[in-house]
C-alpha cells in the first residue's frame, strides 16, 4: 500500500490509500483534502501511521524500517547490561 496525492479542479491536494493489486492502483481509503502545507503535513502524518496500523495488522513491517528495530537493540542491551556489570566486577 501507499498514498498518492493528487490535485483536484480547484487545486487542493487529496490524499488517498492506494494498494497495488497486480499491475493495477486500488483505491483502499480517502484520508482528506489539504488547502494550505499545514493540512497537507496532517495528512501526511496520518497516512503514515494508517499504512503503519495495516502494515502491522497484517504482520508486515518494513525491512527499511528503523523504529522497530531500535526499540529492539534498546530492549536488547537493557537485558544484558546488568549480567555483563556482574561479569566485570
Amino acid at each position: 500500500m501507499f498514498i498518492r496525492k493528487t490535485k483536484n479542479r480547484s487545486g487542493n491536494l487529496v490524499f488517498q490509500v492506494m494498494k497495488k493489486v497486480g499491475r493495477q492502483n486500488r483505491f483502499v481509503k480517502q484520508l482528506g483534502t489539504a488547502r494550505n502545507t499545514l493540512e497537507e503535513n496532517q495528512l501526511k502524518i496520518l497516512g503514515r501511521q494508517y499504512l503503519d496500523k495495516e502494515r502491522i495488522k497484517t504482520g508486515r513491517i518494513s525491512l527499511f524500517d528503523n523504529r522497530y528495530y531500535q526499540n529492539s537493540l534498546d530492549k536488547f542491551f537493557s537485558n544484558i547490561e546488568p549480567d555483563f556489570r556482574k561479569l566485570v566486577s
